[in-house]
C-alpha cells in the first residue's frame, strides 16, 4: 500500500499501483501518530500489518499517517483510498467499501479495582460519571442508552488519568485499547477492573467508494495469504493483543 501525498482538501494524488493511496488512522493501541512528529511513520500492531500487507500487494510507499476523524473523511471522499483501521458501524456503513476484517475488539466497561461502583450492567453504568472518547465508537455506541454523566474526552488516555484520579467512575473503550493506554499512561493494567461488554465490533482495512473491487481484491488475498503463513499471527502476539472470546457477533 503505498501512500501519495494527499491535498490540502483530503483527495489523493495519483499513486504508482493504479493511483491507490494508503492512509493509516490514528487509532490508540492500533496504530498511533507522533504528536511532535506527525509526519512519522506510525507506530502499533495495524501499522504493521499495513506495511506487510502494503509490501505483498506490491505498494512501494508507507501508510501516510492521519488523525482518525480526518482519515474517515479522506477514506469516504476518494479517490484511489485504502485506510485502517476503521470499527464497522451502523453510521458509517455506507461510506466506505468494507475490504478486510482485520480482527474483532469488544467495548467494554472499566472501574478502578478496589472501587465500590456497580458496572455489573449498562443500567446501572448509566448513573455513573462515565468517561468516553469525543466522537468515537464508543460515544456512537452509549448515545441511545441515556446515560447522564458522560464526560468527553479528545483522547483516551485522558480518560485513563481521570479514572485513576477519581473523577470519573468508569470508562468505556476497546479492551485492548484500553489495557494499551492505561500502559502509556504509567499506569498499572492490574488497577483496572472488567464490568459489562456494551457490544463486540469488527475493525477493517477499508476502501473509498471508487476504488476498483480488483484491487480491493489483492488486499484481501494478501491477507488470507498472512493468515495462512502465519504472519498475520505472530503481529498480533507482538502486540500482546487479547483476541475476544468465540461468540456471535452482534
Amino acid at each position: 500500500m503505498a501512500v501519495a501525498s494527499l491535498g490540502i482538501c483530503g483527495a489523493a494524488s495519483a499513486a504508482p499501483d493504479g493511483g491507490v493511496s494508503l492512509i493509516a488512522a490514528d487509532a490508540g493501541v492500533f496504530c498511533t501518530l507522533d504528536e511532535r512528529n506527525p509526519t512519522a511513520p506510525g507506530n502499533g500492531m495495524v501499522c504493521d500489518l499495513l506495511r506487510e500487507l502494503s509490501r505483498r500487494v506490491g505498494h512501494p510507499q508507507s501508510p501516510k499517517p492521519y488523525p482518525l476523524q480526518r482519515a474517515m473523511m479522506v477514506a469516504a471522499t476518494g479517490p484511489g483510498i485504502v485506510m485502517a483501521p476503521l470499527t464497522r458501524t451502523p453510521l458509517r456503513e455506507r461510506n466506505y467499501q468494507w475490504l478486510v476484517r482485520l480482527f474483532d475488539e469488544d467495548f467494554v466497561v472499566v472501574a478502578k479495582r478496589g472501587s465500590n461502583v456497580d458496572i455489573s450492567t449498562l443500567d446501572k453504568v448509566g448513573r455513573l460519571r462515565v468517561g468516553v472518547v469525543r466522537e468515537g465508537v464508543s460515544a456512537e455506541h452509549i448515545k441511545n442508552h441515556g446515560w447522564q454523566g458522560l464526560q468527553l474526552a479528545t483522547r483516551d488516555v485522558a480518560n485513563a488519568r481521570k479514572l485513576d484520579r477519581g473523577r470519573i467512575d468508569a470508562w468505556v473503550g476497546p479492551w485492548n485499547g484500553i489495557l494499551s493506554t492505561q500502559r502509556a499512561a504509567g499506569l498499572r493494567t492490574e488497577d483496572l477492573r472488567r464490568g459489562v461488554l456494551l457490544k463486540r465490533t469488527g475493525v477493517y482495512l477499508v476502501g473509498s467508494p471508487d476504488l476498483d473491487p480488483a484491487i480491493g481484491g489483492a488486499w484481501k488475498k494478501a491477507f488470507d495469504d498472512m493468515i495462512r503463513d502465519g504472519s498475520y499471527g505472530r503481529v498480533l502476539h507482538q502486540y500482546g493483543f487479547v483476541s475476544p472470546p468465540p461468540s456471535t457477533v452482534p
